[in-house]
């Protein structure tokens, strides 16, 4: 296990692997840093919310440049899923969770389309247009799992960065 500074977990966004090991530059010098890491998934932990949804944006836009618009939401989500394997990132797809109603477990209460890092859901939606029950259910999503960011993505959209919309809980 490696343990960083804070300071040093904004910079895993542009760091590069090299035979394991990362490197990136640090803000106060012009010296490359470098760090021995197990592997990329170890880097992963230490991003931000905010850090795993760019590469995830990226990865999504890699999706739609290449998929078009016209799909089914399930072809959508595997490509995805695997743009998101390739950069080394933990995801779980179509997870069944339960939530708690007055003293009562409720299995199966929702599903969520993905779930990266266990920090960041993603909803992934094709559809002419999203409606506010799109938004409304991605935030339960957040308020239940505890989580603060959710990317709420429309692969319908002939601009992919039109259909990517973030919900935030207390980020």
């Amino acid at each position: 296990m490696i343990d960083i500074v804070p300071l040093i977990y904004e910079k895993l966004l542009n760091a590069k692997f090299f035979n394991g090991v990362l490197i990136f530059k640090e803000a106060k010098a012009d010296e490359s840093a470098i760090i021995k890491v197990e592997n990329k998934q170890q880097a992963h932990k230490c991003m931000t919310e905010n850090e795993l949804s760019y590469k995830v944006i990226g990865a999504a836009i890699e999706v739609h440049r290449t998929l078009g618009v016209g799909l089914l939401e399930s072809a959508y989500e595997s490509a995805l899923l695997y743009e998101l394997q390739q950069l080394g990132l933990d995801v779980k797809t179509q997870v069944f969770l339960s939530t708690i109603y007055k003293g009562i477990k409720i299995d199966k209460a929702y599903k969520v389309d993905m779930i990266v890092e266990n920090k960041l859901i993603i909803e992934n939606k094709a559809v002419r247009e999203l409606h506010s029950i799109d938004y409304f259910q991605t935030n339960t999503y957040l308020k239940l799992t505890g989580l603060k960011l959710a990317l709420l993505i429309n692969f319908n959209s002939p601009l992919l960065k039109d259909g990517i919309h973030r919900i935030v809980n207390k980020l």
